[in-house]
């Protein structure tokens, strides 16, 4: 059993070491007063060790990713619950050794049983908790991961991103990637920011904007894709507004300088990471109806088909590929 992992936790998969379940889902267990909001499983890490880790797979491999010096976002939308271990394989290791994003890394899987977050101020190299979850891989159709380059904030937990909120009932999470210099949210609104990150402040004003323009309930897909446009656009206009949001069944994505997604299906192909020496046959691990969508900052492989965002462009994920606002998702039938 690796260390960190409780053998005595009878549900689908171990629990982290520090994590708790909502009292909802266990109610023996005490959630302590400053998790986050109900139905969110929530862990944060704090350690003064920074010790690099060193390089498993031989120090043959050097190359180095020389992509912007911000933060970088990877995201997951899938037909069905699915892992991202290949991918987050590659972008942990932009969290301090391919890139210099080391302040701090965290991740979100909305599954149907609520949302869990991990979050650490540490490297994502250098996390025991993303060692830990590199493996023993989390399924979720809708996962958000951040790894963060310091630009407001300081170095603390509160500042990792993704953050989460609960709007109409449902656990949204978002991670930015940008600099929106030095704008802030309008004081009095529905969210306030726990850390001190434009970045968190942008996620709190979105969500007020949402449910000020929707105070009854969650509108349907085409008025809240024109909604997350509109006050994408405004926000932006004070700087670089990347971000990931979703609400655990609809994934959003906007670029502002840089974003691109590739779609995995049948016929499913061979991928090769960047940033280390590691490849998959996605033949041999998925089925034909699988579908799955990945957004990242910068490319993860270099033999796949990834497509670039517009500056400016909004995108919104469900089922494991793009749709249309307002387009009816045709019912696929998903084997699990």
């Amino acid at each position: 059993m690796p260390a960190g992992l409780s053998p005595t936790h009878t549900g689908k998969r171990p629990l982290l070491k520090g994590e708790h379940k909502t009292p909802r889902q266990h109610p023996h267990i005490h959630m302590p007063k400053h998790s986050f909001t109900r139905r969110v499983t929530a862990i944060t890490v704090s350690r003064s060790n920074t010790s690099p880790r060193p390089w498993r797979r031989g120090q043959a491999f050097t190359q180095t990713w020389t992509g912007t010096a911000m933060c970088q976002l990877l995201a997951m939308n899938s037909s069905k619950p699915a892992a991202l271990a290949f991918s987050f394989e590659g972008f942990a290791e932009r969290g301090g050794r391919t890139g210099e994003h080391k302040d701090g890394w965290g991740i979100a899987f909305h599954a149907s049983d609520g949302c869990r977050l991990y979050t650490d101020h540490l490297a994502s190299v250098d996390s025991p908790l993303a060692a830990t979850i590199r493996q023993h891989p989390v399924k979720a159709k809708n996962i958000v991961a951040h790894i963060r380059k310091a630009t407001q904030g300081r170095i603390a937990p509160e500042n990792t991103h993704p953050f989460t909120r609960e709007l109409w009932g449902k656990t949204w999470s978002f991670a930015h990637n940008g600099d929106l210099k030095n704008w802030r949210a309008p004081a009095g609104g529905n969210y306030a920011a726990r850390g001190d990150t434009d970045s968190e402040q942008a996620f709190c004003h979105l969500l007020a904007g949402l449910r000020q323009r929707f105070p009854d309930g969650q509108p349907d897909r085409a008025a809240l894709f024109a909604a997350i446009d509109t006050l994408g656009a405004h926000i932006a206009a004070h700087g670089s507004f990347n971000f990931i949001l979703s609400d655990g069944d609809t994934l959003f994505a906007r670029c502002s300088t840089s974003l691109h997604y590739v779609v995995r299906a049948y016929p499913f192909t061979e991928a090769k990471l960047i940033d280390c020496e590691l490849s998959i046959d996605f033949r041999r691990h998925n089925h034909l109806d699988d579908r799955i969508a990945v957004i990242a900052t910068e490319p993860l492989t270099s033999n796949e088909q990834w497509r670039a965002f517009a500056p400016g462009e909004l995108k919104m994920f469900s089922g494991g590929e793009e749709v249309a606002p307002g387009a009816e998702k045709a019912w696929r039938w998903q084997i699990c």
